[in-house]
């Protein structure tokens, strides 16, 4: 095989169907061999593969492209055991098959609310070498290619895609599993992202900013505090995320329209509540107007199990992963719900606060001057990807082509012009051109699952 022939995202080499390593892509392409590429091999991308691992046919390949090891710099393979993830282990599963495959493999000991994000990356190596495994006893052939992606060109029925080494790999499916996007920059702001966080620790400062106040925001103090900085807090909206102890799969009481083309989360959840016989939503919320009042009080509704709103949430967010209804309400409520954090993380936070290792500022009071160091954590924007009648862009572009704007409701993309969508899908963040909500990794799950099996029934050339 003219490509390489090891599937190597979990520090071990797993050998190719030997029938592939004797042809190149181009050749098993031309022969009619179905060859999916995965743009991005880090949690989404490992997802990806192992739903389509589960479908594809014999004889079919599937190709990884990602410019960096699975390890860089992915939050979920930041070894900092104070950043955890943001949902429980209940839904963590990455084999849409078994929903609670990831509980299982969690140690007995674990606290299934409370987990370091680093198992779960550990996890999706694990069980991604097994699949892997697994499936060459089948024919199907897996292989990765560090390099970057610079454009998905139509050729007939097939694509092809050329990389930045310069190398062309034909397919005849694509899936671009590509994570967060770029970080978010702030005007007047020049500093670094919040992960991986091992240089906020190595950078040993005494007084720091931290842009934002969301979870990557908070995730960054709570490192620069421990490391024994002084860390001030700050952002336009001067708002924190709610808490919440779990996030479960549960949908009774909830009245999802798939078709409704506006969606209100104070709403919904407010029917979930009294549809489950408890109070009005409005009378379990804190009223307090200060971020760090609201964050003891949001604690203390946490601690005494009054927050029974919590349990619709991940419903909520599958929903929005599906659909694109356009969100109606109150926009600074439905970021902090649908971005509130674990209450292990509120506990840490607080006492961040209360030693006063942390505090909030308001931002028209930042003076980043003052500061030996700068975290950027204001979010991450889409990637720029650009197309014409014919091709993708991942990167610079040629004269006249235009930002990426469709995506359908089958996650395939369309390319101006063009009536019928082409065999190139977006799973988990990637999809934020058409949902919102898109960086939940349950969501991108149920999302590899339903394009793994519209690429496995395709037929072949």
């Amino acid at each position: 095989m003219e490509n390489p022939s090891s599937y190597d995202l979990t520090g071990k080499t797993v050998l190719v169907n030997r029938e592939w390593r004797s042809m190149s892509m181009t050749e098993a392409v031309q022969k009619g061999r179905q060859h999916v590429v995965v743009v991005g091999g880090r949690v989404t991308g490992i997802a990806m593969v192992v739903q389509l691992l589960a479908t594809l046919n014999e004889g079919a390949g599937i190709t990884v492209i990602d410019p960096h090891d699975s390890r860089y710099p992915s939050v979920f393979y930041d070894p900092e055991d104070l950043v955890i993830a943001n949902t429980s282990g209940h839904i963590g599963s990455i084999v849409a098959a078994d929903p609670t495959d990831f509980l299982s493999y969690l140690d007995h000991h674990q606290d299934p609310h409370s987990v370091p994000r680093h198992i779960v990356g550990r996890y999706a190596d694990q069980r991604l070498a097994h699949h892997v495994r697994r499936t060459r006893a089948r024919g199907v052939a897996a292989a990765r290619i560090v390099d970057t992606v610079r454009s998905i060109a139509r050729r007939g029925g097939t694509y092809v895609l050329r990389l930045g080494s310069g190398r062309l790999i034909d397919a005849t499916d694509v899936v671009l599993a590509m994570g967060a996007g770029p970080r978010r920059d702030v005007t007047g702001i020049t500093g670094i992202g919040p992960y991986p966080t091992g240089r906020l620790r190595s950078a040993r400062v005494r007084e720091a900013l931290v842009v934002g106040t969301g979870q990557s925001a908070i995730d960054a103090a709570l490192v620069l505090a421990d490391s024994g900085a002084r860390v001030t807090m700050s952002s336009r909206a001067g708002l924190l995320p709610a808490v919440r102890t779990r996030t479960l799969l549960n949908e009774q009481g909830l009245t999802l329209d798939p078709r409704a083309p506006t969606f209100d989360l104070e709403a919904t959840l407010d029917r979930f509540v009294q549809a489950h016989g408890h109070r009005p939503l409005t009378t379990m919320l804190s009223a307090v107007r200060d971020p760090i009042d609201r964050l003891g009080e949001e604690i203390t509704l946490a601690e005494s199990g009054d927050i029974p709103w919590q349990d619709a949430l991940v419903a909520v967010a599958l929903h929005l992963s599906r659909h694109a209804p356009q969100s109606t309400g109150n926009p600074r409520f439905a970021w902090r719900y649908l971005t509130s954090i674990m209450l292990t993380t509120a506990h840490r936070l607080r006492n961040a606060i209360n030693d006063r290792a942390v505090r909030l500022v308001r931002w028209t009071h930042v003076a980043p001057q003052q500061h030996d160091l700068i975290v950027v954590a204001a979010g991450n924007d889409r990637y720029p990807i650009t197309c014409t009648s014919d091709a993708m862009y991942l990167g610079s572009a040629p004269a006249g082509a235009a930002p990426w704007t469709t995506l359908t409701e089958s996650l395939q993309v369309q390319l101006p012009g063009r009536t019928q969508p082409e065999r190139v899908w977006a799973v988990g963040p990637t999809t934020t051109v058409r949902y919102s909500t898109a960086n939940f990794l349950a969501s991108a799950v149920a999302q590899s699952a339903r394009i793994a099996r519209r690429i496995g029934n395709a037929p072949t050339q």
